[in-house]
């Protein structure tokens, strides 16, 4: 669409939150103008394409303005004031250690579930899916002022909005967590 876009004379720019989706993975043709911000929190992006669009705004041509989020996503690190926290995690595991690396697994994968019995499993679905809803409840008012901001400067004037999602999370159904990866097993 960039592409075409591009040919017809917008200007057109991508904000992305993800270098999965960047100009460097050929995903993304078409964009004149890139801005990466790897794995920064909605927040951050919302205030990328904020500026973007300052720029946009000026130009005489159309625009297509693609801004990509990365979060909620793995590690599930919402603020605090999202996340009911309390008595939350399994014991020996501790959620938020993961919040601090970006690169962390929140998966799993050294958790040795095999061994953890049932109980201990069900806690740390538990926790999870409330990290990963607290994730939504912070994406949501973010992307929520995000948009209220946009239409204060008049971006929204004569502008259509495409939103579009690509998967969700999966909390241990059919034995596995994570995401993209075990669908409709």
């Amino acid at each position: 669409i960039a592409g075409h876009l591009s040919d017809a004379g917008f200007a057109t720019t991508l904000v992305t939150g993800n270098d999965v989706l960047s100009l460097d993975t050929g995903i993304t043709a078409g964009y004149a103008k890139e801005v990466r911000e790897d794995w920064e929190p909605v927040a951050n992006i919302a205030q990328a394409a904020l500026s973007e669009v300052d720029e946009l705004l000026g130009k005489p041509k159309p625009w297509l303005l693609h801004v990509h989020f990365i979060d909620p996503h793995g590690t599930y690190c919402a603020p605090d004031e999202f996340v009911d926290a309390e008595d939350l995690a399994p014991a020996g595991f501790d959620p938020t250690a993961m919040c601090d690396d970006p690169f962390a697994d929140p998966y799993g994968a050294d958790l040795d579930l095999d061994t953890r019995g049932d109980a201990w499993v069900e806690k740390l679905e538990e926790t999870y899916r409330e990290m990963y809803a607290g994730e939504v409840r912070y994406w949501d008012r973010e992307f929520g002022k995000f948009l209220d901001e946009l239409e204060s400067r008049g971006a929204l004037d004569d502008t259509l909005v495409v939103f579009a999602t690509d998967h969700g999370q999966q909390f241990f159904e059919h034995g596995h967590h994570g995401h993209g990866r075990h669908l409709g097993a």
